[in-house]
């Protein structure tokens, strides 16, 4: 079925003119040419007059850019429209998975609003970009053609940095965070409220003409507010405010109880691998 800016396709077409509602069925492939975007599912139904469409069964919305591509995954999806019929908000419920070339994520429902370039993250989102792994109780991303910028956090914040193979981590969490990223990495986190991090700093040993990097020990820190630089998930320089308390421990003089941040869960199994894969699952 083809219209002004739209074409939809499917096993089954119905087309309701006098209502201006249209349902698929089975293997449902629509797409908006306006938005640039396409979705995919197992059912649709969409009405002009209340200006929505509503997705379930493996859903999938594809918002094609020069720069990268974002899927967004969830068991359901409603894409709402202005006054105009233009796609304005999508919305996913349940099991939502958004996945781009370096930055993935989860969250049970995610709003994407393409024309303000914002992506909500609610209900336990992580994001995962590079090394990095970011937590939180809410989120809102910010993109320009799809590369996120910034991410606002709130509530139980965390970014941890899995550096040396996993056999550590350099973490960061608070009441409140604004993570900075560049070229999809992490590169600055600003934290509000009960600031705390853990990190492993680096030394650089040259022995002849061969420089090795070997770990000094551990810093672990509280602050009200912190901001901390990152290159490549490595710390390379930190501020704080109001009256910081910290301490130092040698390698080999690293307490247990002292390692880590509360509550720290290292979730890279979840970390969604490629768009194929989050139907399938």
């Amino acid at each position: 079925m083809i219209q002004k800016t739209s074409i939809m396709k499917g096993d089954t077409l119905y087309y309701h003119g006098t209502k201006g509602e249209y349902e698929g069925r089975g293997n449902v492939f629509y797409k908006d040419f306006e938005q640039n975007m396409f979705f995919v599912g197992d059912k649709v139904h969409s009405s002009e007059g209340k200006h929505f469409s509503y997705l379930t069964g493996h859903a999938l919305a594809v918002k094609v850019q020069d720069k990268d591509t974002i899927f967004i995954h969830a068991d359901s999806l409603i894409l709402r429209n202005d006054t105009l019929n233009k796609l304005d908000k999508i919305t996913g419920y349940q099991g939502v998975k958004i996945f781009q070339k370096n930055i993935q994520s989860i969250c049970d429902t995610a709003i994407y609003e393409p024309n303000k370039h914002k992506l909500f993250l609610r209900s336990t989102p992580i994001v995962w970009a590079q090394n990095a792994e970011l937590k939180g109780d809410l989120m809102e991303i910010t993109l320009t053609d799809t590369i996120i910028e910034r991410i606002d956090i709130t509530g139980n914040t965390s970014a941890l940095m899995e550096i040396d193979s996993g056999k550590y981590y350099n973490q960061i969490a608070g009441r409140e965070m604004i993570a900075f990223l560049k070229n999809n990495e992490l590169v600055r986190a600003e934290v509000k409220g009960n600031a705390w991090t853990i990190f492993y700093p680096e030394d650089e040993e040259k022995n002849d003409s061969i420089i090795t990097k070997k770990r000094m020990g551990m810093n672990r820190l509280f602050a009200s507010d912190l901001r901390i630089y990152l290159d490549s998930g490595e710390v390379r320089g930190v501020t704080y405010f109001d009256k910081p308390d910290g301490i130092f421990y040698p390698m080999d003089e690293i307490k247990a109880e002292e390692q880590f941040i509360k509550g720290f869960v290292w979730k890279a199994a979840l970390r969604p691998k490629d768009p194929e894969s989050m139907r399938n699952n």
